[in-house]
């Protein structure tokens, strides 16, 4: 696939993304659309982070396994090279969390022209970096919005025992988290059997397809829908180790079985597609 602007060269992209797996397999998968990238990649906390003090043993162990296991999971399905590898023979700069919305940033973003931005993965972007981004510039949400906006919004529907709510919008970036008008977005499919950590994987791995095809069909326009619901805004400070027991207490990591057999009702999340 060779993606084309209509002006007949190859669609610029600017991308501002993480460091993860996950996020370097969508970064992957760009590069081999042949798309013209310009990257900046914000160095990302560690896959498995420290269990917080204060937690008690039996959520400790909870902790450390949902972390491991997502790690486990994600390292599984995105086999990818390393960032380096990846980066060497595309314009890019390597960044930690304190220097995104920098000089050095917009200074970068600013030295060339793009089509259209993405952005997946990194932290909220602030001004002066917000003002500089191409227009057409969408972030990838990991969650439905307005539904499910800002922080673990693929964890937060498994704690409410809704795994049915699971997917990625695609929607205009804004300073408000996940508050754009929306693009398009996806349910993420379940299987029976389905982890928390499946589901989110292969969240990404929808994710991906689509943005791929979101961005070729660009040159002919996108369409873009306001959020016209309220839901709620997830802060990172909002998950605490304890809400893993509704996960691996209550229901042994089977959240989705207990979907798909019809104990959890069936209401499902109206979505936008582009």
């Amino acid at each position: 696939m060779r993606i084309r602007a209509l002006e007949g060269g190859l669609m610029r992209v600017l991308v501002i993304i993480g460091s993860q797996p996950r996020h370097l397999h969508v970064l992957s998968s760009l590069l081999d659309a042949n798309l013209d990238l310009r990257v900046v990649v914000m160095q990302r906390e560690s896959l498995i982070p420290m269990v917080p003090d204060g937690t008690s043993s039996h959520d400790s162990r909870n902790f450390l396994h949902h972390f491991a296991t997502r790690a486990e999971v994600e390292l599984g399905t995105f086999r990818t090279k390393e960032g380096d590898d990846i980066l060497q023979n595309v314009e890019h700069l390597l960044v930690d969390e304190s220097e995104l919305d920098s000089a050095r940033v917009c200074n970068f973003v600013s030295l060339e022209k793009d089509d259209v931005g993405v952005v997946f993965g990194s932290n909220i972007i602030k001004e002066p970096l917000l003002s500089i981004l191409p227009r057409d510039t969408i972030n990838v949400h990991l969650g439905l919005s307005p539904r499910y906006r800002g922080s673990a919004t693929l964890f937060w529907p498994f704690y409410f025992l809704e795994p049915q709510y699971c997917g990625v919008t695609f929607h205009r970036l804004v300073p408000e988290p996940d508050a754009g008008s929306i693009l398009h977005q996806l349910r993420t499919d379940l299987h029976q059997g389905d982890g928390i950590h499946d589901i989110g994987a292969r969240s990404v791995v929808q994710a991906t397809s689509a943005l791929i095809n979101l961005i070729a069909a660009r040159p002919h326009g996108w369409n873009f829908h306001d959020q016209r619901f309220s839901g709620r805004n997830f802060l990172t400070r909002d998950f605490e180790p304890h809400h893993l027991r509704v996960i691996y207490d209550l229901y042994e990591n089977r959240i989705v079985d207990a979907f798909l057999q019809g104990t959890l009702g069936n209401s499902m999340p109206r979505i936008i597609e582009a």
